[in-house]
């Protein structure tokens, strides 16, 4: 018996890692498709595709798709699977630290980008949460910190994103159907979600299969939306609807939820089937009396 749920664990795991390697490389390509579209057809004064035809609704549904894939793919492992995800890890440890670090350069590159004298509200909370998340991703998976000051630096990211989908929903600069934006304000979400059920896991009441889940989708929404606007910067001098410091954080933030989601892969074994009370008396009864028919 035990051998066998070890197995079937096995199987659940390998599954979960092809699954998590066939997200990442769709994303890839997606979001190659999306670099491919800004190079040949973005306009640069209206913020759209021009010409683009048909080429821009296959790959946006195509996004779409795939993440909607990735949800589901990521509940399929809820009922069947046991899942510990560890608090420590030396992959767990660099990924926070690496984030940690592209977070606090997010903070700097902000205040070499933009005078502070043409801050408005948004834009300094965007400023100031960008300090306690550094710390979070750096302290918080490095250091056994409680989990009171824990997760009151995690909850930062989400207000971070909270906020930055406020800055984003309210910027004039592009309407606010341009496909730029959106694909942003939809990753600003997925974030919001996932270090929801992460702070819910360092108070003990995580649900890792939905954080599993979610993890998927933003790790497909952060390829699309980030690595083509940050390769459109250096390559054209694009600004895609957000400032070039926000997308280095959450460049951070994909490589994080990556290791976690891996790391969270790992954590799965097979969850053997509950046994109804009553079932379970009948059976502990019948080998009572087998036991003492043997004797």
């Amino acid at each position: 018996m035990i051998r066998d749920q070890f197995y079937r664990g096995k199987k659940l795991r390998t599954a979960a890692a092809v699954l998590l390697g066939v997200f990442i490389l769709a994303a890839l390509v997606l979001a190659a498709g999306r670099f491919w579209l800004i190079s040949s057809y973005y306009n640069t004064a209206t913020g759209y595709y021009d010409g683009a035809g048909i080429s821009e609704n296959v790959i946006n549904y195509s996004v779409y798709g795939v993440a909607v894939a990735a949800a589901v793919c990521g509940l399929f492992f809820m009922k069947k699977t046991e899942i510990t995800v560890p608090l420590h890890s030396a992959a767990g440890v660099f990924g926070g630290v690496f984030c940690g670090l592209t977070v606090a350069a997010s903070f700097v590159i902000t205040l070499i980008e933009q005078p502070f004298t043409g801050y408005g509200t948004l834009d300094i909370l965007c400023l100031v949460l960008l300090l306690p998340a550094a710390l979070y991703f750096i302290l918080g998976v490095a250091v056994k910190l409680t989990y009171t000051p824990k997760v009151l630096l995690g909850f930062s990211i989400i207000l971070w994103s909270a906020v930055n989908l406020l800055k984003l929903y309210f910027d004039l600069t592009y309407t606010i159907n341009n496909p730029a934006k959106v694909s942003e304000q939809l990753l600003s979400i997925s974030f919001m979600l996932f270090f929801l059920y992460e702070c819910r896991a360092i108070i003990g009441k995580g649900r890792p299969a939905v954080q599993l889940a979610v993890g998927n989708i933003a790790i497909v929404l952060s390829f699309v939306s980030v690595i083509p606007n940050v390769l459109a910067y250096f390559l054209y001098g694009y600004r895609l609807t957000v400032n070039f410091a926000s997308q280095i954080a959450e460049l951070g933030i994909l490589v994080y939820i990556i290791i976690r989601s891996a790391v969270t892969v790992q954590g799965i074994s097979f969850k053997m089937p509950e046994v109804p009370a009553e079932k379970k008396a009948e059976k502990d009864e019948k080998e009572v009396k087998n036991d003492g028919s043997d004797k």
